[in-house]
């Protein structure tokens, strides 16, 4: 037998141990619960998603064709998920400061950026010290939506009818004409200065803030032509060519560049939808099934076709693919003009 003051030591030194195990064996339970809770609850939660509203950033201003689009895709997006797509305009440094926002939002699908040439590449070629993301390591790719044809469009206070009389026109007086784009570094501006090298004149670039601000400048006469989206053109604006291997659709008497020689000059914007990097599996392949269900729709694809989009619906695949074609293009424009960099 134990002295009294011994058997007392003897449970300090037992009891404590057999406490600990029994806490650990509990606190071991309760994680393997909660664990196989989660578990049992992940794909429920997919199945949920979305629960909240989920943003849309435009990195362009309200009213221009981005945006149009954007406000297309969200509604059909709504209807069929059940919870409202809300698209939240943040225009700025050709669509690096929305592109910004969103790579930096919490990876868990309730904030989605509306992508473009600019916004998912020239942007970082032009600019990579201002430009804090890099595509490919930022975002997850969901589907592609359209391309959209660029066209020359003049205002018709300029005095010119014919591609052949406004190429006269500027090599007149170099230095002379100004065209409006979204922004420096934007699709416009890349299309606007490969014309320049194509067809060897010299025109003045002054860039604003998105599409409307874009046509809102020609439409006043502030500058002499744009090369953009054959979109919403109004009384005043003079199509002269597409930069296309076709014409359009809807302009069959508006010719291509390449029938009035000026080659190697085809350029068109593309648009599509991605997620922050990170963001769950499941939700993006949830996003991507309703993206292409909702963008093939009929009525869908209607709507896009009469604002003058062309649809090019795809899967992730395609627009990463897409990523990487455009970002070569542009690439190859800036080994012919390297004094865009940097600007």
């Amino acid at each position: 037998m134990y002295p009294i003051d011994n058997m007392d030591s003897k449970r300090s030194q037992v009891q404590p141990s057999k406490i600990l195990r029994g806490a650990r064996y509990c606190f071991a339970g309760v994680i393997g619960a909660a664990l196989a809770s989660t578990m049992l609850m992940s794909p429920a939660v997919a199945q949920e998603y979305p629960t909240q509203s989920v943003s849309i950033v435009v990195p362009f201003n309200v009213g221009g064709p981005t945006d149009l689009l954007g406000r297309v895709i969200a509604n059909a997006l709504s209807e069929k998920l059940g919870q409202p797509f809300v698209i939240d305009n943040r225009p700025g440094a050709t669509g690096a400061i929305g592109g910004t926002y969103a790579a930096t939002a919490d990876p868990d699908g309730y904030t989605l950026l509306l992508g473009s040439n600019s916004v998912n590449g020239t942007n970082e070629m032009l600019r990579p010290e201002s430009t804090p993301y890099r595509t490919e390591e930022a975002f997850q790719a969901i589907a592609l939506l359209t391309r959209t044809p660029f066209g020359l469009v003049v205002h018709e206070n300029l005095g010119v009818s014919t591609l052949e009389e406004f190429l006269e026109l500027a090599k007149a007086s170099p230095g002379d004409l100004t065209y409006s784009t979204t922004g420096i570094g934007g699709t416009a501006h890349f299309a606007s200065e490969l014309l320049n090298i194509r067809a060897g004149i010299d025109t003045v670039h002054i860039p604003f803030t998105g599409g409307g601000p874009m046509m809102q400048a020609l439409l006043a006469g502030t500058v002499d032509f744009t090369i953009g989206g054959m979109t919403g053109l109004s009384d005043g604006m003079i199509p002269l060519a597409v930069l296309w291997d076709e014409r359009l659709p809807h302009m069959p008497d508006v010719p291509t560049m390449a029938e009035r020689g000026i080659n190697d000059i085809e350029y068109y914007a593309w648009f599509g939808l991605f997620a922050p990097k990170d963001t769950p599996a499941d939700v993006i392949a949830k996003l991507e099934a309703s993206v292409l269900e909702v963008a093939n729709d009929p009525a869908v694809l209607k709507q896009l076709v009469d604002l003058g989009f062309e649809p090019t619906v795809e899967g992730r695949e395609g627009l990463e693919r897409q990523v990487r074609d455009s970002m070569a293009k542009s690439a190859a424009v800036l080994a012919e003009n390297p004094d865009l960099i940097g600007q």
